[in-house]
């Protein structure tokens, strides 16, 4: 029997006998108000008895629903019985169900989507890489630096679907010495032949820390390249590691370039945004370096500050925890 029917019964089979004994007693010695007054109250008291586990039921079922809330929907509401609370229960773990099934489809697409576009990235790097290396025998030129900024692209496109799915980066230790190293080792040649001395300083000691090595390594690309591009004939940048306390690391990257306007600092980490000075340089450009940077430091719990530095250039400085062992 449905709820609501059991209800409407023993409110009936409660309610009416006592509502006619009452009515029935007689004038003198209950006064026809009170007597009405009175049976109207004992049945809303047995409303109130039998509406009661009804109550109790709902509770149970708003308690089922907040638990599988926090599982993250992944279990399902169990209430028993057969009544209108228990058909409430499966509509929702039949809605569950079908947003689950939403979400899972979803990720399946992204995850198929960020593997075609690394696998694409690095088929076309490959013959990109054995291109540069050909171009390098032959001399300098302006189409090693072509050759350079579009394997930086693809490297920066990669990134960015990597990061565009709600999959956490791997982890795995990274030695962060030695990845600025080979970062400044590959950008030392595009720095020379762009007149820009580039240097860099790591601690004695190795800075290890917990991260996706490409998508560090990539940040840190992006980072350099942007103060070699940017930059005057004749200038400077600097990229120093250092230790901060007792598990903290610092990486800030210094140049003495024209920089930004002060009204252009709090956008350089948009997606698409692009400064005055970097539009004359590289126009058509897509604005994805220090959005790639500032998603790679968001994804691994890193602070990112860019700020004027004290030659005038941009200063940005990575901060994080250092990894305790290797």
């Amino acid at each position: 029997m449905k709820l609501r029917t059991r209800v409407a019964a023993a409110l009936f089979v409660v309610a009416a006998p006592v509502l006619i004994g009452v009515s029935a007693l007689p004038e003198p010695l209950l006064g026809r108000t009170g007597a009405l007054a009175l049976g109207f109250g004992l049945g809303i008291s047995a409303a109130l008895a039998v509406a009661w586990p009804l109550l109790g039921r709902i509770r149970q079922l708003a308690a089922a629903a907040r638990d599988a809330a926090e599982s993250g929907h992944r279990r399902e509401i169990e209430v028993g019985g057969d009544d209108e609370v228990a058909e409430l229960a499966h509509s929702f773990n039949a809605a569950g169900r079908a947003v689950r099934d939403h979400l899972a489809r979803g990720e399946r697409r992204n995850a198929a989507l960020r593997d075609v576009v690394v696998d694409a990235t690095h088929d076309v790097m490959l013959p990109l890489t054995a291109l540069h290396g050909h171009l390098g025998d032959l001399g300098p030129g302006a189409a090693i630096a072509e050759v350079h900024h579009i394997a930086g692209l693809l490297r920066n496109l990669a990134a960015a679907a990597a990061l565009a799915t709600e999959v956490a980066p791997a982890r795995a230790a990274i030695d962060l010495n030695a990845v600025l190293l080979r970062v400044v080792v590959r950008a030392t040649a595009p720095a020379r032949k762009a007149g820009v001395e580039l240097v860099s300083a790591v601690p004695e000691a190795t800075v290890w820390i917990d991260g996706d090595a490409l998508l560090v390594e990539q940040a840190i690309v992006n980072v350099i390249d942007n103060a070699v591009a940017y930059n005057y004939r004749g200038g400077h940048v600097a990229a120093v590691l250092v230790r901060r306390g007792h598990d903290g690391f610092a990486l800030r990257v210094e140049d003495d370039g024209p920089g930004v306007r002060p009204d252009e600092l709090p956008r350089l980490t948009e997606r698409y945004f692009r400064g005055a000075h970097g539009q004359q340089v590289r126009p058509g450009g897509r604005g994805l370096g220090l959005h790639v940077v500032a998603r790679v430091a968001e994804a691994h719990g890193f602070s990112l500050e860019l700020a004027r530095g004290p030659y005038g250039g941009l200063c940005v400085e990575l901060r994080g925890r250092r990894r305790a062992t290797r």
